[in-house]
C-alpha cells in the first residue's frame, strides 16, 4: 500500500474530504482487551485461516459472512413477517450456522489480511461496518425466533438496545482512540443468539411464552432477552461515563466528546417519535418488523459514520440525510393515510427502502472513494 505521503493518491469526489482521507491513510488498528470465548476460539480460527485461499480477499470474506446472515434475517422475515409464527425448525438451525458462519468470518478476515500483506484502513472500516448492519440483522432474527412479535415494544427495544450498545463501543473508542473489548462482549452475544436459534429449532417458538415463576404470570421467559441485554451492557455504559465525564477531555478529533452523543440522541428523538406514533394507531403491533427495520436502517449508517468519524479523527455531524426516514415515517404513519392515501405497510416499506438505499449508497460511496485514494481494490487483492 502507498505510503500517506505517496504522489500516486487519487482523489475523488465523496463524503470524505481530502484532509480526513490523509488522516485515514494513516490510521493504525489499535484495540485492547479479549472476551472470554475469544479466548477459547482462537486456536480453531487459526487452523480454519489454513483453508483459506492466498488469493482471497480480507473484505470478500467479510462480505461472504454478512451475506449468510442477510439471507436468514431475509427468510425469517418472510416467513415471519409479525414475529409471532413459529419458525420451522430447518430456518432457526439455518440462522445458527449462517451466524457461525459470519462469526468465522468475521474472525479471519483480520488473520487473512496480515498473511497476505494487505492489511489496510479500508479493511478495518468495511469490518466494522458490517458488523454495523450485522447488528440490525441478527437482532430481528433473534426477535423473531424468540416471537417478540407478542410484545412489539420489546421488540423495538431489543433492537435499539443492541445497536445503542454497539455504537457506545465505537464512541468510547472515538473518545480514547483505542476500540476495548471486554469479557463479555461480541462473541457471547453471538453464542447467545446462536443457543437463541438452537432452542426454538427444538422446542419451538412457544418455549419463550413460558412463565418461569408461578408467582409472577405477567413474567415470560422471553423477557430475558432485554434484560440480559442491559446486564451485558452494564461495564460499557460505565466505562463511557466515565470517559465522557472526565473533565477537560477530547477525543480523537480534538474535539469535544458529546458529538456522538448528539448525533445519536437527535435520531433516538426522532426515532422515539415514530415509534409513539406507530404505538398510538396500532401500526407496530401490525407491523413489529418492518418499522423496526425501518428504525434500525438509519442507525446502521449513524455507527457507519461514527466509526469513519473515529478513524479519520474528525468530527460527527448531527445533521445527516439519515435524520429524515424517522421523521418520515412518524408523518406518513400518523398522517399518511388522511392524505396520502398511503397505508401503514406502503410508508414501512417506502421508508424501509429508501433508508436501506441511503445506508448503501453511503458505504459504497466511501469505499469506492478510500479504495481510490489508497490505491487498493475493495474486494481483490491488488
Amino acid at each position: 500500500m502507498p505510503s500517506p505521503s505517496s504522489p500516486s493518491r487519487r482523489f475523488i469526489t465523496g463524503p470524505l474530504n481530502e484532509r480526513q482521507l490523509r488522516r485515514l491513510a494513516q490510521h493504525k488498528y489499535n484495540a485492547c482487551g479479549s472476551s472470554l470465548l475469544e479466548i477459547v476460539m482462537q486456536p480453531l480460527w487459526r487452523r480454519l485461516l489454513c483453508l483459506v485461499p492466498m488469493r482471497a480477499a480480507p473484505n470478500a470474506l467479510t462480505l461472504t459472512g454478512l451475506a449468510f446472515n442477510a439471507s436468514s434475517a431475509g427468510l425469517m422475515l418472510w416467513l415471519c413477517p409479525d414475529a409471532r409464527q413459529n419458525p420451522p425448525a430447518w430456518l432457526c438451525l439455518y440462522a445458527a450456522v449462517a451466524l457461525f458462519s459470519y462469526q468465522t468470518l468475521d474472525a479471519l478476515d483480520g488473520k487473512q489480511a496480515r498473511r497476505t500483506g494487505t492489511a489496510s484502513p479500508l479493511g478495518e472500516l468495511f469490518d466494522h461496518g458490517c458488523d454495523a448492519a450485522n447488528t440490525l440483522l441478527l437482532c430481528l432474527c433473534v426477535c423473531i425466533a424468540a416471537g417478540l412479535g407478542e410484545e412489539p415494544h420489546l421488540l423495538l427495544f431489543m433492537i435499539g438496545a443492541a445497536q445503542t450498545v454497539f455504537y457506545a463501543a465505537h464512541w468510547l473508542g472515538y473518545n480514547s482512540g483505542r476500540l476495548q473489548f471486554g469479557f463479555v462482549d461480541v462473541t457471547e452475544a453471538q453464542a447467545a443468539a446462536m443457543a437463541v436459534f438452537l432452542a426454538t429449532a427444538f422446542a419451538g417458538v412457544g418455549v419463550w411464552d413460558l412463565q418461569p415463576a408461578a408467582g409472577l404470570p405477567w413474567l415470560r421467559v422471553r423477557h430475558c432477552l432485554p434484560v440480559s441485554t442491559v446486564l451485558a451492557s452494564a461495564p460499557l455504559v460505565c466505562r463511557l461515563t466515565v470517559s465522557v465525564a472526565t473533565p477537560g477531555g477530547l477525543s480523537v478529533a480534538g474535539s469535544g466528546r458529546l458529538g456522538p452523543g448528539l448525533a445519536w440522541l437527535a435520531l433516538s428523538l426522532l426515532s422515539a417519535a415514530a415509534a409513539g406514533a406507530a404505538v398510538s394507531t396500532g401500526a407496530l403491533h401490525r407491523h413489529p418488523c418492518l418499522l423496526a427495520f425501518a428504525l434500525g436502517a438509519p442507525a446502521v449508517k449513524t455507527c457507519q459514520r461514527l466509526i469513519i468519524a473515529q478513524m479519520t479523527r474528525s468530527s460527527i455531524r448531527t445533521l445527516d440525510l439519515c435524520l429524515v426516514w424517522p421523521a418520515l415515517l412518524a408523518v406518513g404513519i400518523g398522517v399518511g393515510h388522511r392524505w396520502l392515501g398511503l397505508t401503514e405497510g406502503q410508508v414501512g416499506w417506502g421508508v424501509s427502502v429508501a433508508a436501506a438505499a441511503d445506508c448503501a449508497v453511503y458505504s459504497g460511496r466511501v469505499c469506492r472513494q478510500i479504495a481510490a485514494y489508497l490505491g487498493v481494490q475493495v474486494l481483490r487483492i491488488s
